[in-house]
Order: C-alpha cells, then structure tokens, then sequence
C-alpha cells in the first residue's frame, strides 16, 4: 500500500480508520528500512546501513554550524562533495577511479591529482590525460646506471605534459601533482 497521508481525518473513528493508520506504519518502516535499519528492529534502529545521494545541480547552502555531503554530476559521473558551514567553497571528495598501471593517474580526496610514469630525458611527457587546472610540480627520478654521472630537470611544466633535460638519454620515473 502507498502511504496516505490524509488520514485519520478529524471526523474519523480510530476503529473505522485503525486499518489505514497501521498500514501507514508499516508502509513507512519498510520505506525507511531501504538503506537504514528499520524502526521495527530493537537494535540499531534508525541508523544507516548507506547513504545514497540524488546529483544536486548545484552546492547546498549551509548556515553557520551545518555541513553538506552531497552528489554532484561531473562530465556525466556522480561524484561527492563536501560543502563547509556557512555555504564555504565546495570540497570536491572523489573522481574518476585510479589508473593501476605503470603510468596512472589517481584522485585524493579535496582536488589533489597524481600522475606518474615514465619517460627519456630530452622527449616531451605528455599525461595520458591533462590536469583540468593546474599542474603544480612534476619530480623526475632518473633509471641511469648507478656508476652514471647524470642529472636530470624538468624545463617545461603544462597541464597537458612536460620536458626535461639530461646529460644523456637516460629514462626516467616521474610523478606529478596537480588538481
């Protein structure tokens, strides 16, 4: 039965309307029990089993003392976000899922990105996929034998890649952080 939220009405009887009222109950706990333990159960009652978000179009407004977690769409992917008291910047918490693999990228909670890989000194990186902002820093560790003499540095920093110099070709690992 659907909940019906007209009852009982002020010229009711209890014994006519007994029905209905009772099945509103049971229409209600089993609603609720969807993702929190139902009221009927003596343990835990009312507290969630999980959370599920609807995507908000745009960042609740919070006041002083309150916060938001909420589910935001970004390029078509659900993601969760946190929203500071008194309607503060929006934090966002998750993205795309990581790259596992020897170049990757991943996502840490609060915007931060990081990509590694390899490369040659003297080629150009290009990231498998850009960083939407900013790319703040790349460190290069180079492969080079361990009786080599080599230095290796970064000359050029993009959202899209980089390019490094070296005395020699040498390859190296990097990693990059960037939002």
């Amino acid at each position: 039965m659907a909940y019906d939220n007209n009852i009982p009405q002020p010229g009711d009887i209890i014994s006519t309307s007994q029905a209905q009222i009772l099945a509103n109950f049971s229409t209600l706990d089993t609603s609720f029990a969807i993702n929190h333990i139902a009221f009927s159960e003596s343990t835990n009652a009312g507290k969630h089993k999980f959370c599920t978000l609807i995507d908000q179009t745009a960042a609740p407004t919070t006041a002083a003392n309150e916060i938001a977690l909420y589910s935001k769409a970004v390029s078509g992917v659900s993601t969760l976000y946190f929203s500071p008291e008194s309607a503060g910047t929006e934090i966002i918490m998750s993205g795309t899922p990581p790259t596992v693999a020897a170049s990757g990228s991943t996502f840490l909670p609060g915007g931060v990105i990081l990509k590694w890989g390899t490369g040659t000194a003297g080629t150009a990186v290009t990231f498998g996929t850009a960083f939407p902002n900013n790319c703040y820093s790349v460190v290069v560790t180079t492969q080079a034998a361990e009786t080599a003499i080599s230095w290796i540095y970064v000359t050029a920093r993009a959202t899209t890649g980089f390019n490094t110099k070296d005395l020699n070709t040498w390859g190296f690992q990097y990693i990059a952080i960037g939002n």
